[in-house]
């Protein structure tokens, strides 16, 4: 394959009269247009692009005849895909692969390209292999005969390939015919492997079966060079440069895109110059054809060949009503089939009403709502498609849907939840069915904005609502902004996408969110929006709340609460600046300013009245955090958590996630403060099942476990709480390693451990802590962590004397450090050079044994530690004396008390 593309001098192949015609000269390297790159490339493929990519060619399932010769064609880089895709076709045991990414990424290739390296490798014995490209007017049974005649027409040895390409267009009610083959073929036949071909950011789900996936992303700027001057035959000059990497950098390094342009390139250079190519780019202002939307496939031919015999003696207007509404999945009203059928609202009711009494649709008893039967939709789908335009169909359908949302959205930033509830409950399905569409249907010039509009405009509704499927929407969103969407769009989507994951983050999730927000906030800013900007630094300031970074929250926070505001109006704004001065508020109280976190809160409370903004249940909590940490006001607290969480209770219906950390922090409560324990795990067991409803991996989940494991203790059941308190630290590490919950989760554990008379997995926990220190002081430098731990190992290694002497070193030292922060009070300080001198003498002993050549054993230290949190709560949780307890944490258990 040909290796990395070495620059040569360029020629140029302009003639007499483009030479002479004056362009102007822009470094497109460095230098935008107010539209985006993207945006303008997609019109110039449409006007100068006419050839297709070049497609696999059909292959023979004759294995006495020769496998088809591919044309071949230059590819760039994805070795490691190419060699896992050849490793799965040849020496996988699992029976299918799906390959997926961004339309024109180049999927195809890459399994032709696989294809002819196996067939070189394997010559001179023949390849079985098919292919097939789905459409959006395949038949099911077009498919299922390909894919029988393929499986029984060759004895030719393993393996036995057949491609399904476009596997995205395949229909929604053709899904279980295709299951239902992956349940038998590969039972019968254990030597095919099937390629699924699929455009979109997410792979199919498919069950029964164990399956490979691989994601293919664009290539980088270097590949993407090379392979465009490769194909073009063009090099890069000092002259050139510039345009090149413009003309790259507008396909999105996507193979594809890359391909259309470089064939036609020598043509359009006849034409005009490369700067004038570039220039076209700027200012072209339409889209590009893209791949249209699957349709959903008929049921059984012989039950729809009935039904047809039925539906054609109806009347031609309900026939085309009954064409037009089947989009909706869902309920509808009369007001919105006015609208998709476009006839006065007389008329419509009467068509709706006479398909009810044929039994075609159904409705309530009032003739208020209708759903088409689900027969009745998949067969207009497939024989009635005819008397609609299906982009103008779809295209109002998203609007409505849309209108709906934004409508929602509107009453639910003005508080009023019910009713935005209820706007919601009315749309359920065809909202579901929208957002399916948004991820894995590709748009066009008129769909794009609609979805991307959407998602701009109902983002939060949509969260609350629909929260894992929002998550999957807006990446769809955000992927289809690239290919048809300017700068502005795009830092849009990625901001409204970086929110869904804060949300829902999986491993890295965090991280790759505040990605998505720094790529984004430039953006927001050169182009004035600051209203935008406010939002995005309450996103950032939350997303580093979730990572333990309060410092770094609080500065994102007060960028946006002190941002002056002009391009929305004062409702919106306030409603904003609320909420960042929630999240703003929250991380004080984290950072020890109480008094300036409740001033925050009770003015933006106030400044809400009396409204049910979502943002004050969250206030509400916080002023319960706020009560817990000033003077430990537990009654005051505990009204606060009760308030915030009776105002949850009002969305649970459509949201029972909100539920989550308000029960959580009122059985806590409960519990430590009431010795109300039952009460307080219940409570956490309502947390536990919502939490594995909406998907268990998430820090919430983690806090559950841990405050069931903190019950357990104060019923004395030590050894019981262990389990849980693990299953929150396996959490926590699977989210975020650096999470700063992890530190007090492990001492606490440390602590457990010693109860139970595990000294040694008690060392190996603190050890943990010591093992961290430089993020513990980075991110928690005025906190007594670290010497916490490092006074409980030097208590548990008094076996070793150097090792022990070894760490009472870096616990002075620790000390000393902490004696000398500017923040600290006088009384701190002094305690702190007490427990210095305390240590100093124990180091002094140590030093004398060591002289001594007594070096076997170390020296006890009978006192308790003085920096640990944990120690007096867990002492008085054994309910033994200061002496048995510092036994304990000696690792000498003279006493059974605890047995």
């Amino acid at each position: 394959m040909p290796e990395a593309h070495t620059s040569v001098k360029i020629e140029r192949r302009v003639d007499a009269e483009t030479k002479t015609t004056e362009t102007p000269r822009t470094d497109y390297g460095r230098e935008r247009t107010e539209r985006a790159e993207h945006h303008r490339f997609a019109s110039f493929v449409q006007t100068f692009f006419i050839s297709n990519i070049d497609i696999m060619a059909s292959s023979c399932c004759d294995n006495n005849k020769k496998s088809p010769e591919m044309k071949s064609s230059y590819f760039i880089g994805r070795h490691d895909e190419r060699e896992k895709l050849k490793t799965f076709l040849c020496e996988s045991d699992l029976p299918l692969i799906q390959i997926y990414g961004l339309p024109y990424v180049g999927k195809t290739q890459l399994v032709k390209t696989a294809l002819q390296e196996i067939i070189l490798e394997i010559s001179p014995q023949p390849l079985h292999w098919d292919y097939f490209c789905i459409s959006n007017d395949t038949e099911w049974s077009t498919i299922h005969e390909s894919l029988n005649k393929f499986l029984s027409s060759s004895n030719a040895p393993p393996p036995h390939i057949y491609v399904l390409d476009d596997f995205h267009k395949l229909r929604p009610s053709a899904w279980p015919s295709f299951q239902q083959i992956c349940d038998t073929v590969f039972i019968r036949f254990p030597s095919t492997r099937i390629v699924l071909v699929v455009s979109g950011w997410k792979a199919f789900t498919i069950t029964g079966i164990a399956y490979e996936k691989l994601k293919l992303q664009p290539l980088s700027l270097a590949e993407s060079t090379s392979l465009f001057c490769r194909r073009s035959g063009l090099a890069i000059s000092e002259e050139t440069e510039a345009c090149v990497n413009y003309l790259v950098e507008s396909c999105n390094s996507l193979p594809g895109l890359l391909v259309r342009l470089s064939d036609r390139l020598e043509d359009l250079l006849k034409m005009m110059s490369l700067e004038h190519i570039c220039h076209c780019l700027n200012t072209a202002d339409n889209f590009y054809d893209c791949l249209t939307s699957s349709m959903p496939l008929s049921r059984d031919a012989a039950i729809f060949d009935c039904f047809e015999e039925y539906i054609t003696n109806l009347p031609p207007t309900q026939q085309r009503a009954l064409s037009i509404l089947s989009c909706f999945d869902g309920h509808f009203g009369v007001d919105v089939a006015t609208k998709m059928i476009e006839t006065d609202r007389q008329s419509t009711f009467y068509n709706l009403v006479s398909l009810v009494e044929q039994k075609v649709i159904t409705s309530d008893v009032d003739f208020k709502t209708f759903r088409i039967q689900r027969i009745a939709r998949d067969f207009a789908d497939q024989r009635l498609k005819h008397l609609r335009c299906n982009d103008v169909i779809k295209l109002k359908y998203i609007n409505i849907i849309g209108e709906a949302l934004v409508k929602a959205q509107d009453i639910y930033n003005r508080g009023l939840l019910t009713e935005a509830i209820g706007i919601i409950n009315e749309n359920w399905e065809n909202i579901e069915s929208l957002m399916r569409q948004g991820v894995h249907h590709s748009s066009d010039q008129n769909i794009f904005p609609a979805y991307y509009q959407i998602a701009l405009q109902a983002e939060s509704v949509l969260s609350s609502c629909y929260p894992r499927a929002a998550k999957d929407f807006f990446r769809g969103c955000l992927d289809n902004s690239y290919l048809f969407g300017d700068r502005e769009e795009q830092a849009l989507m990625k901001a409204t996408y970086g929110r869904s994951i804060t949300a829902y983050p999986d491993i890295g999730g965090y991280q790759e969110a505040m990605k998505y927000y720094q790529m984004a906030l430039p953006v927001l800013k050169a182009r004035g929006l600051n209203y935008r900007c406010l939002l995005l630094y309450t996103s950032m300031g939350f997303n580093y709340y979730m990572q333990g970074k309060y410092k770094k929250a609080i500065n994102a926070t007060e960028k946006g609460f002190n941002l002056e505001v002009t391009d929305r109006s004062e409702n919106e704004v306030l409603r904003a600046k609320v909420t960042c001065a929630s999240i703003l508020a929250y991380n004080l109280g984290f950072e020890g300013q109480i008094a300036r976190a409740e001033s925050l809160l009770l003015e933006s409370m106030k400044s809400l009245g009396d409204s049910e903004h979502p943002t004050m249940s969250v206030m509400l909590n916080s002023m319960g955090l706020l009560a817990e940490r000033n003077g430990n006001q537990v009654e005051k607290a505990l009204n606060w958590y009760m308030a915030s969480l009776s105002r949850r209770r009002k969305i649970s219906s459509i949201n029972r996630e909100k539920l989550v950390v308000s029960l959580c922090n009122v059985a806590k409560l409960l519990s430590r403060h009431k010795g109300k324990h039952v009460a307080a795990l219940r409570l956490l067991m309502e947390a536990k099942a919502i939490r594995e409803e909406y998907g268990w991996i998430h820090l919430n989940s983690a806090l559950i476990q841990r405050y069931i494991s903190d019950v357990y203790k104060r019923q004395g059941k030590t050894k019981e709480s262990i389990p849980y308190a693990e299953d929150a630290l396996n959490i926590y590490t699977s989210i975020n390693p650096d999470y700063y919950g992890i530190t007090e989760l492990v001492a606490d554990l440390a602590h457990s451990y010693i109860l139970i008379k595990q000294p040694k997995t008690a060392l190996s926990c603190f050890q943990k802590i010591y093992d961290k220190k430089h993020t513990i002081l980075e991110d928690h430098s005025s906190e007594c962590y670290l010497s916490g731990a490092l006074e409980h190992i030097v208590r548990l290694n008094i076996d070793i004397l150097h090792i022990q002497k070894f760490y009472t070193e870096e616990l002075l030292a620790e000390l000393r450090r902490l004696s000398q922060l500017p923040e600290i009070r006088r009384s701190v300080k002094a305690k702190y050079l007490r427990h210095v001198g305390s240590y100093s003498y124990s180091l002094l002993l140590m030093e004398n044994k060591i002289g001594m050549a007594e070096d076997h054993a170390g020296v006890l230290l009978e006192t308790l530690p003085g920096t640990c949190y944990y120690c007096a709560k867990f002492m008085k949780l054994s309910e033994c004396t200061q002496q048995e307890y510092i036994n304990m944490i000696n690792g000498l258990y003279v006493s059974d008390h605890l047995a």
